[in-house]
């Protein structure tokens, strides 16, 4: 099985390398400008649009392109979702998401050596 370089870090440097993190996440969003903004909410703003559009298309799909359609445009719509989350996500989510990383893989790593078979 092959195991995560992360494994093996304390819980001080994950902490460590979230703030590096955070820092990366900061200089990057203080240098965005009117232009990025404008490109965010105009995709926020398209993936609203197309899950609306493609929730109307399946609702009223009575023939079989119709649903295939509405299905295609809301598989579109989630595959376009992510850059709605990013422009929401708080600066500090990366230091708490590597540290729940972090004991979820303790974990795990405890459960496998606890339950190997002898």
């Amino acid at each position: 099985m092959i195991e995560s370089p992360l494994a093996h870090l304390t819980t001080e440097q994950i902490d460590d390398l979230g703030k590096q993190f955070d820092a990366i996440h900061d200089e990057v969003f203080d240098e965005l400008g009117d232009r990025d903004r404008r490109y965010i909410t105009s995709m926020i703003e398209m993936h609203r649009r197309l899950v609306v559009l493609s929730r109307l298309l399946l609702l009223g799909s009575r023939a079989k392109p119709a649903w295939i359609a509405g299905t295609s445009m809301l598989s579109l719509a989630t595959s376009t979702s992510r850059p709605s989350r990013m422009a929401r996500r708080p600066s500090s989510s990366y230091a708490a998401s590597s540290r729940a990383w972090h004991a979820r893989a303790a974990s795990r790593s405890q459960r496998t050596t606890s339950s190997s078979p002898c």
